[in-house]
C-alpha cells in the first residue's frame, strides 16, 4: 500500500536494524558484557566515561564525557562555557549553541551552532540563486534567495549585501533585496544577483494580465521551475471537454466565450509527469506545477561511506542512514528518496543470515562493518545545463546523513532479544530513540548528479550504483538543539486511535527541499489502564503526557539561513508489523493512515517548545470512496480538523500518478477522461489526503498565490489514507 510503506520504513530503520543486531540467533544470545574497551568522548581535553565513577566530584558522566552536572543552567559556570554561555543538557553543563542570527549580537552570523564574524563579501567567487527559473504575472511578487560560495565551493553564510538587476525591468522588475515584481509585457526576464566578484542568475517568465478576458494556465516542472511546453490542458465542458497545448512559455488560454459557466474541473495532461486536475475552481488564471515522473530505466544519486572514524567506536553499535533532500511537498514523502531501496545483505552474528536494508543505511558491530556503504537516490531536477535540466537527465539536491554508535552496554538487549519474530515496534522506538541523540549530523548541500541508464535484473529496474557521485559525508555536528514537542490528542481511526508518532526536525530550503537533523518518536500505550491506548503519546515510563523530546542539529553545511521545520506523523504501529487486516469496503483495518501536523520557525533556540497542541490532527477519511469503474471519488462524512482543500492520488502502477486537487466541500468528483493521452484512472488504486491549509484551493491554484508545488508555508496539518 502508498501509506503502509512509508510508515513501515520509518521504524523499520531506527528499530529492526539495532534488533538484528541484538539478537543474534536463537542460540546464542548476546549478553551485556564490559569488554574492557577505552571510552571514546568527542570532546577534546576532557575525560571519557562509561559511568560517573571516573568522572569525580560534581561532575557527570554524559554520551562518555565527563562534564559539570547541573539541575539547571544556573548551576553551570558561565566562564567555562562558550560565548553565548551554558545550558544544562540532561544534567551536564555545556556550550549553548545558536540556531539564527537573530541569538548572536554584533551583526555577527550564526554559523553551524556559532556566533561568528559575517565573511567578507569578497571571499565570494560564485553564487546560486533560488528559484533559478519561475513563472511570474503582471503584478505578482516572487522574493529570490541567492547563496554565495567562496572558491573551494563551499557556502558562506552571506544573507545580505547582494545588488540586483533586471536586464528588461517592462517584463521583471526587481529591488534592492531582491524581491521581483511581474510587469505589463510578456517575456523572459533575466535577473542577475552580484556581492563581490561573484555573480549568478535567475530566468524569469513574465506572463502579462489576459487583456480581453478568458481563462489561462500556466504549467511548469515542479522541481526546476522551467515551463512546459507541449503539455495538453483540458477544460470540462459536459460532453465535449475544450482542450489546448502549452506554449514555449508554458501557457494555455481559451476564450471568455468559451467558458462554461460557474466552477470548473480543469486538467494538465503529459506523459512524462504526474497528470493534475483542480475541480471545482473559479480561478481564471491558474500555475499548474507538475512533477516528473520517476524514470524506471534511469538512475542517479551519490554513495560513499561516513566519517570521521572517531564517532565510531569498538563496543558500540554502528548504525547510519544517508539521503538526499525531500523535494516537493512533504504530503507526498518518498521513502525511497529518503533511505533508498532494500538491499540483501549478509549479517553474521553466531549464524549468517540475509537482511533487506535500505540502501541509505549502514550498519555494524564493533569493529565489523556488515554494510558501510550508504547510497543515496536522487531526483531529476536542477543542474548547470539548462538542456539537460529539461531532458531530466541530471539534478541537484542536499545530502545529508546522520551516524553514530550507541554503547552495545547501553541498549535494552533483554527486551529486545525476547521479543521473538513479531517485534513490539512503539516499544521498541520508546527504547530506542533516546540513545541517538548522540549521533551526528552531516550536511552537502549542493550534490550534482547524472542519472545513468539502470540494470534490468529479471522484470525490475536496479539503479547502477557504481556510477553514483562519490560523497563521503563526515558527521560532526552534534544534535545540541533540544525541544519538546507537545501533541494534541491522536486522531482516530475506526474505534480507536493511530498509536504512536514519528517527528523529524529540519530545514526547508528553497531549491532543495526538506533536509532532515532530527528524529524522535513515541507511542501510546497508557501503562496505568494496562496498556490500553487513550489517544494521548506516552513517554519513557508510560504515562500519559501527550509530549515527546526531540534533539536536532543546528544548521550546518550551508543550510543556515533557512527555515526549521517540524513534522510529527502519527501513524498505527500494531498494524505496520501485522498483515491481517484488510483494506476492503467491508474492512478497513488495514487501509494504512498517517496523519500529520507542520511546525515552521526562522530558529529553534535550546529548549523550545513546539506546541502542537493548540490545533488538532486531521483525521483520515476513512468513510471515503474511490470507484475506478465509474472514476468516481465520493468524500463521505466532511473533513474535520480544519481541513479545507482535499486530494485524491491515483496511482496506476509503473510510477504513473494523478493528483486530483478539489476544495473540502466537494462531496463527489468524476475524474475526467483524457482526450488524447493514455488514462490511467480506469485501473487506478486510490489514497486520499485532507489538508488544512492557510489558503484556500482558489489561492493555491490561482497565478501568484500559493505554490501547489510546496505548501511548507501553508500547510498546517494533514492525513492520509489507502482507499479499497
Amino acid at each position: 500500500m502508498m501509506v503502509a510503506a512509508l510508515g513501515g520504513r520509518v521504524w523499520w530503520i531506527v528499530a529492526v536494524l539495532l534488533g538484528l543486531v541484538a539478537c543474534g540467533t536463537s542460540e546464542e544470545k548476546v549478553e551485556k558484557r564490559d569488554d574492557g574497551l577505552a571510552p571514546y568522548c568527542d570532546l577534546d581535553g576532557v575525560t571519557a566515561c562509561r559511568n560517573a565513577d571516573v568522572c569525580g566530584a560534581g561532575m557527570t558522566c554524559s554520551q562518555n564525557c565527563c562534564l559539570p552536572s547541573c539541575g539547571s543552567a544556573s548551576d553551570c559556570d558561565a566562564s567555562a562555557c562558550g560565548p553565548l554561555g551554558c545550558v544544562c543538557d540532561a544534567g551536564a553543563c555545556r556550550d549553548r549553541v545558536c540556531s539564527a542570527d537573530v541569538e548572536c549580537s554584533g551583526g555577527r552570523v550564526c554559523e553551524a551552532g556559532s556566533c561568528a564574524e559575517p565573511p567578507d563579501p569578497g571571499a565570494a567567487a560564485s553564487c546560486s540563486v533560488a528559484p533559478r527559473y519561475a513563472a511570474v504575472h503582471e503584478g505578482g511578487a516572487l522574493n529570490l534567495e541567492v547563496k554565495a560560495y567562496d572558491a573551494a565551493g563551499r557556502p558562506l553564510p552571506i544573507s545580505a549585501g547582494f545588488t540586483f538587476t533586471s536586464d528588461a525591468t517592462d517584463r521583471v522588475a526587481v529591488d534592492e533585496a531582491g524581491s521581483v515584481v511581474g510587469g505589463a509585457v510578456s517575456g523572459e526576464a533575466t535577473v542577475t544577483a552580484s556581492i563581490g566578484d561573484a555573480s549568478c542568475e535567475a530566468l524569469l517568465w513574465n506572463h502579462a494580465a489576459l487583456a480581453d478576458g478568458g481563462l489561462r494556465v500556466v504549467v511548469t516542472d515542479e522541481l526546476t521551475g522551467l515551463p512546459l511546453p507541449g503539455a495538453l490542458v483540458q477544460l470540462e465542458t459536459g460532453a465535449t471537454p475544450l482542450s489546448g497545448t502549452t506554449d514555449a512559455s508554458g501557457a494555455a488560454r481559451f476564450e471568455a466565450a468559451a467558458l462554461p459557466a460557474g466552477a470548473r474541473t480543469i486538467s494538465v495532461f503529459h506523459e512524462a509527469y504526474t497528470y493534475v486536475t483542480v475541480a471545482g475552481t473559479e480561478a481564471l488564471d491558474l500555475h499548474l506545477p507538475v512533477r516528473r515522473l520517476v524514470q524506471a530505466d534511469r538512475a542517479g544519486g551519490f554513495r560513499g561511506t561516513f566519517g570521521p572514524d572517531e564517532i565510531f567506536h569498538p563496543d558500540h553499535v554502528l548504525a547510519g542512514v544517508a539521503g538526499t533532500s525531500i523535494p516537493g511537498n512533504v504530503i507526498d514523502l518518498s521513502f525511497s528518496i529518503l533511505v533508498g531501496p532494500s538491499q540483501l545483505t549478509t549479517v553474521t552474528i553466531g549464524s549468517e543470515r540475509k537482511v533487506k536494508i535500505p540502501s541509505g543505511v549502514v550498519l555494524g558491530l564493533g569493529n565489523t562493518w556488515f554494510k558501510q556503504e550508504y547510497m543515496a537516490l536522487g531526483v531529476a531536477g536542477l543542474c548547470a545545463d539548462r538542456a539537460r535540466t529539461e531532458a531530466g537527465s541530471c539534478g541537484t539536491r542536499t545530502a545529508w546523513g546522520v551516524a553514530g554508535g550507541v554503547p552495545l552496554l547501553d541498549l535494552p538487549i533483554d527486551e529486545i532479544t525476547e521479543g521473538g519474530e513479531e517485534l513490539e515496534v512503539g516499544a521498541l522506538l520508546a527504547q530506542l530513540l533516546p540513545h541517538f541523540q548522540r549521533f551526528k549530523s552531516a550536511v552537502a548541500r549542493d550534490v550534482t548528479f547524472d542519472l545513468h541508464p539502470t540494470i534490468v535484473d529479471g522484470e525490475k529496474h536496479v539503479p547502477d550504483w557504481s556510477r553514483f557521485t562519490p560523497l563521503d559525508l563526515e558527521a560532526t555536528q552534534r544534535m545540541a538543539l533540544r525541544s519538546t514537542v507537545a501533541l494534541p490528542e491522536l486522531p482516530r481511526l475506526g474505534d480507536g486511535w493511530l498509536d504512536g508518532a514519528i517527528v523529524f526536525g529540519g530545514a526547508h530550503t528553497p531549491d532543495r527541499g526538506v533536509v532532515p537533523l532530527g528524529l524522535t518518536a513515541g507511542v501510546d500505550a497508557d501503562t496505568a489502564a494496562g496498556g490500553a491506548p487513550d489517544g494521548v503519546i506516552d513517554d519513557l515510563e508510560g504515562r500519559s503526557v501527550g509530549e515527546l523530546p526531540l534533539r536536532i542539529a543546528p544548521l550546518h553545511g550551508g543550510l543556515e539561513g533557512s527555515d526549521y521545520v517540524v513534522l510529527a506523523l502519527a501513524a498505527n504501529f500494531a498494524g505496520m508489523s501485522s498483515e491481517s487486516a484488510s483494506c476492503s469496503d467491508d474492512d478497513r483495518r488495514g487501509c494504512a493512515a498517517i496523519a500529520g501536523l507542520l511546525d515552521r520557525s526562522a530558529s529553534f533556540p535550546f529548549d523550545r517548545r513546539v506546541d502542537f497542541g493548540g490545533g488538532d490532527f486531521v483525521p483520515p477519511l476513512e468513510a471515503a470512496s474511490w470507484s475506478a469503474a465509474s472514476r468516481t471519488f465520493t468524500r463521505g462524512a466532511a473533513p474535520a480538523g480544519g481541513a479545507n482543500v482535499v486530494r485524491v492520488k491515483l496511482a496506476a502502477g509503473d510510477g504513473r500518478v494523478w493528483h486530483v486537487w478539489m476544495p473540502a466541500d466537494a462531496t463527489e468528483v468524476v475524474v475526467p477522461q483524457p482526450a488524447g493521452v493514455a488514462d490511467r484512472a480506469g485501473s487506478a488504486r486510490a489514497s486520499v489526503q485532507a489538508l488544512r491549509l492557510e489558503v484556500g484551493l482558489e489561492e493555491l491554484v490561482g497565478f501568484g498565490g500559493s505554490d501547489l508545488a510546496d505548501l511548507v508555508e501553508e500547510l498546517s496539518a494533514f492525513s492520509t489514507i489507502d482507499l479499497p
